[in-house]
């Protein structure tokens, strides 16, 4: 989605995707860690220690891939950019790929 934002409306606008994304997934991690500290409910079939070991590392994950998710994201839009400048504006299939494969 970043190379299309990209393509149309430029670097500044993917790399705002790329920050919106990430606070969306910010939001999840809160809620993730709150649903981790909060009691299960009495007449819940899942009891606390079985929705631990499900959800307990979460927290962890998301963080860890949401540095992943940035370092991917904008080394795509920037890589983006720059075959965009060596080509003129064209081989949009290779702006593209470039792009994907290294992020």
């Amino acid at each position: 989605m970043t190379d299309v934002i990209s393509e149309v409306f430029g670097e500044s606008r993917a790399n705002l995707l790329v920050k919106i994304g990430f606070a969306v997934s910010i939001f999840a991690f809160f809620i993730l860690l709150i649903a981790n500290y909060v009691p299960i409910a009495k007449n819940s079939p899942v009891g606390n220690k079985s929705f631990q070991d499900v959800f307990g590392f979460t927290p962890v994950i998301i963080f860890s891939s949401m540095l992943a998710y940035l370092t991917a994201q904008f080394v795509d839009v920037k890589l983006f950019e720059l075959v965009r400048k060596l080509t003129k504006g064209k081989y949009l299939w290779l702006r593209n790929n470039i792009s994907t494969i290294f992020s």
